[in-house]
């Protein structure tokens, strides 16, 4: 049973949805792509967690090893704890679906059990009680309620019996931390389903952004952010201010990385190093860095840009993305 709230080491902090994860929201995408059979359960457990623009951008990334490499950083960017080995929100993460599948899979002989050699469906964390308690945690107590409303049963702590699901065909989640009520009602074919008066949709967003939001905490930076675009064969990145880590000498340094696809092949790769003084040139209006990359692609076709950058030099694992789209005549 879990104990614990939220996402360790401040993953629980005020639920905002001011960092852009991972991505430039002002670039245009590449069209979605099919996923390998073998990445599908992957990126559908991973992406209860994802925001709507992680998964925009996963969806249109062609190659297989840089989809694989999206989802490892996904994760060291909500690592709380880069100093260890282990990735603690990930871990977390797991237990809690591994929770759900216990408990929340829609047919599962063995519900709540621990039977050797025998697995729980892995859909448990896909349903709505699921995703729920995976982004929320287990509640601080929960009421059951029969059919008529005529009786409940309050659960404090949080705690399930094997037969729960044919006793009851309503529970209510309460949260004292953000204060928040989650209805769940049971249809007459015994699915499980979030009742829309719970308005939670809107909150479970705003936590995805949070996980992101927690590996900053007492970081003296935000979580890198720039917008790219492409044009007259020139890449411009332009960083907003207080985007980028500082040295004691008020230096920047970043790394610039571009996987270049043509026809959803690739094509090319680039890297560059950049690095900028706070108070020299090369710093927007406003305090931001702007950089121009000469690149000419040579051929016709439909490209898609997948752009890369490091912030050399922040104190935690720092990376972000966007994605250019363009077709070259």
């Amino acid at each position: 049973m879990l104990r614990q709230k939220g996402f360790p080491a401040g993953v629980a902090a005020v639920w905002t949805a001011a960092a852009l994860v991972l991505a430039s929201a002002a670039c245009s995408r590449g069209p979605r792509i099919t996923l390998d059979a073998d990445e599908i359960p992957l990126f559908e457990k991973t992406r209860l967690v994802m925001t709507d623009e992680d998964a925009r951008i996963f969806h249109a990334i062609p190659d297989r090893r840089a989809r694989d490499e999206f989802i490892s950083d996904f994760w060291k960017m909500r690592d709380p704890d880069s100093q260890t080995p282990e990735n603690e929100a990930r871990i977390e993460f797991e237990t809690r679906a591994d929770f759900a599948n216990k408990w929340f899979s829609r047919f599962d002989p063995i519900r709540g059990r621990d039977v050797e050699g025998k697995a729980h469906p892995q859909d448990g964390c896909l349903s709505s009680r699921g995703w729920v308690y995976i982004l929320f945690g287990p509640p601080d107590r929960m009421t059951m309620t029969a059919a008529d409303l005529s009786e409940g049963d309050v659960r404090i702590p949080f705690f399930r019996k094997i037969s729960d699901d044919n006793e009851f065909a309503g529970e209510i989640w309460h949260y004292d931390r953000p204060k928040l009520s989650v209805f769940f009602e049971k249809t007459d074919t015994g699915r499980w389903e979030l009742d829309p008066s719970s308005r939670v949709a809107d909150r479970l967003e705003r936590m995805k952004a949070a996980l992101l939001e927690a590996h900053y905490d007492g970081s003296t930076t935000k979580p890198l952010t720039f917008v790219a675009s492409y044009k007259d064969k020139t890449f411009r990145l332009e960083i907003p201010p207080a985007r980028l880590a500082l040295d004691v000498d008020r230096k920047a340094e970043i790394e610039i990385s571009v996987n270049v696809y043509r026809d959803g092949v690739k094509t090319g790769e680039l890297k560059e190093t950049k690095a900028f003084d706070r108070s020299a040139e090369g710093w927007g209006e406003g305090g931001g860095a702007a950089v121009d990359i000469p690149y000419d692609p040579g051929a016709k076709g439909r490209y898609l840009f997948e752009i890369k950058v490091d912030d050399l030099k922040a104190n935690r694992f720092s990376r972000a993305r966007a994605l250019i789209s363009q077709k070259i005549r």
